[in-house]
């Protein structure tokens, strides 16, 4: 509780000590907008501002925050090229990731075939009006977006 020397027996007392509770309430929600709207401003300026997908490390480029590729990059692009071969199934894909050492479930590998941020663009979700867009991304490419459309034209059939 907020210590003050306020009297707690006069009426007037119970407006000034609910201000004060009030007071903190505002500022933590001020500074969750501005938090919000800076991380929307990054991502369309192309700046990754979240955790890195599989494949990708998080890295500083200056001031800016983005992606570069981990050792992982190499087993995320041949499975890129798995899947859009048609050859392989994704649980066959998937399981050869675990097989390498990168353990993940059915609904994760599907997500990685579906993220457009292994093509070097930034999905920015709608805030305050603005339409949700993709944006380029100021991170190298996992893989074209050929192989990209591919992989998920695929995976949208399971």
């Amino acid at each position: 509780m907020v210590e003050s020397n306020i009297e707690m027996d006069s009426p007037e007392s119970l407006l000034t000590r609910n201000i004060m509770l009030t007071l903190p309430e505002v500022e933590n929600l001020k500074i969750s907008r501005r938090s919000c709207e800076g991380s929307h401003k990054a991502r369309t300026s192309g700046c990754f501002t979240g955790i890195a997908p599989k494949g990708y490390k998080n890295f500083r480029l200056d001031t800016k925050s983005t992606l570069e590729f981990n050792e992982d990059a190499p087993l995320i692009r041949e499975a890129f090229e798995k899947m859009a071969s048609g050859t392989y199934s994704a649980d066959e894909i998937r399981r050869w990731l675990n097989s390498r050492g990168m353990a993940m479930s059915k609904n994760t590998f599907l997500d990685i075939i579906r993220n457009v941020t292994y093509t070097g663009k930034i999905r920015v979700k709608e805030f305050n009006g603005e339409p949700e867009q993709i944006v380029q991304g100021l991170h190298p490419a996992l893989v074209s977006d050929e192989v990209f459309a591919t992989a998920r034209s695929i995976s949208k059939r399971l």
